[in-house]
């Protein structure tokens, strides 16, 4: 693992951390309103960073243990790993919807279990969380194949548009005072509904992609 990249990319976001918040509040809002339009163009971008990312920092350092010192082997396997990426969901829209769905139901499936942990002693084991992980992971991956459009015009405007009411909430009062968030969070959630139906409306001619 190539631990001293990851120390940067993590030094960075502390250093730049509203900057990343504002950046990531404004990805968002673009997202809420156009994302259904640009979705193929944005799961090409993060096929091809992630592999990249992956390849670079876990799988290049493990193949090539024993680098040359003015050659960045690893560097070149994620450039490699990367293109790969990009034509992978080009060719494979379908195999990347899901992967995208089923990476978005592990988080959310094994996400909610590790909060019910808290009161609930059956949720606290490891193995139960990662079933339910994948359990959701396959639910909404499926989801995503058939479903896409309003799953992902939903998720893109309601749930992105109430992530950008929590990072204002939270960058006018990094205390984070909890009725302050939730006003926030509600008025993401209304703004989020507004971007749905457009989004809904400006692409009524579509059924999948």
């Amino acid at each position: 693992m190539n631990e001293e990249y990851i120390n940067q990319i993590l030094n960075f976001i502390n250093q730049y951390f509203f900057i990343t918040l504002i950046s990531a509040a404004i990805l968002l809002i673009i997202n809420a309103f156009f994302g259904y339009k640009i979705f193929k163009f944005a799961i090409t971008v993060e096929s091809a960073v992630g592999l990249g990312i992956i390849a670079y920092t876990f799988i290049g350092p493990w193949i090539f243990q024993n680098p040359p010192e003015k050659v960045n082997l690893s560097a070149i396997l994620g450039i490699l790993f990367a293109a790969l990426g990009a034509l992978l969901a080009g060719f494979f829209i379908k195999t990347m919807l899901f992967v995208n769905g089923a990476g978005l139901g592990f988080f959310l499936g094994s996400g909610g279990a590790y909060l019910l942990s808290a009161n609930n002693e059956f949720f606290a084991q490891n193995w139960v969380i990662i079933c339910v992980g994948v359990l959701a992971a396959l639910i909404l991956g499926v989801l995503f194949i058939f479903f896409f459009k309003p799953i992902y015009i939903l998720v893109s405007s309601v749930l992105g548009m109430s992530l950008v009411g929590f990072i204002i909430s939270y960058i006018v009062c990094p205390d984070i005072y909890v009725i302050f968030s939730v006003i926030m969070v509600a008025i993401g959630f209304i703004a989020g509904i507004v971007a749905a139906v457009y989004q809904f409306k400006k692409n009524s001619k579509y059924y999948f992609y």
